[in-house]
């Protein structure tokens, strides 16, 4: 039986690390924060004025998203594509750059 406990034990300490391990991955890695972190840094590097440097340090790392109003519509693609309307950003690569053409208008 003091095995059986011991085993108990061990996978318990297992699945809890698991767990803990999947939480932090999924709060904390995800690919979204990526993209903002580098689009961030982007800001910061293309900063003219102190006060657009400022700013560019206060961008804040969230979901983002648009209602589409006739659609009915979430739109959370701007999340990872932060930059779709800035044109400081159109010689950038994705998700970085500016939206081709003029589809936003």
């Amino acid at each position: 039986m003091k095995l059986y406990k011991q085993l108990l034990i061990v996978t318990s300490i297992l699945v809890t690390i698991f767990i803990w391990y999947l939480f932090f991955q999924q709060e904390y890695f995800t690919e979204w924060k990526s993209c903002q972190r580098n689009y961030r840094n982007l800001l910061i590097e293309k900063a003219t004025t102190s006060d657009t440097q400022r700013l560019a340090e206060d961008y804040p790392i969230q979901v983002r998203q648009n209602y589409i109003e006739d659609l009915n519509e979430i739109d959370r693609c701007i999340t990872c594509h932060a930059g779709i309307d800035n044109p400081q950003m159109a010689q950038e690569i994705n998700p970085y750059k500016t939206h081709p053409g003029n589809y936003l208008e």
